[in-house]
């Protein structure tokens, strides 16, 4: 079995989250695709709200890259479309990662 940390346990949780939806993850779930018990879970994440942090986070940096990536060598309106459809991908590529995107969007906001 590969080394558990945080990296893995963010992999394991993108996977399901993109699969099941962000609100369908749980630790039991998570634990449970990582062969271990739940309580082991808090060595690399602080809960629910900390493991959800983390894949904003990562949903957010992957997406820089990838709208970053579509863009080089094109200018204008063609590299305006290139970064849309990029981001458009990514977003019903990973929705389970975007969903946590627009969950600390919907926390942090002084509505909510």
């Amino acid at each position: 079995m590969a080394r558990l940390d945080r990296g893995a346990v963010l992999q394991a949780a993108t996977e399901l989250a993109n699969i099941s939806g962000l609100n369908n993850v749980t630790l039991k779930d998570l634990a449970q695709k990582l062969g271990v018990r739940s309580p082991s879970l808090y060595n690399h994440i602080q809960g629910m709200d900390d493991l959800h942090t983390a894949l904003m986070l990562h949903g957010w940096k992957q997406l820089g890259e990838k709208i970053t990536l579509a863009a080089v060598g094109k200018a204008g309106d063609d590299a305006v479309r290139a970064m849309c459809r990029s981001f458009y991908d990514y977003a019903t590529g990973n929705p389970g990662v975007f969903e946590a995107m627009m969950w600390i969007n919907q926390h942090n906001s002084p509505e909510s």
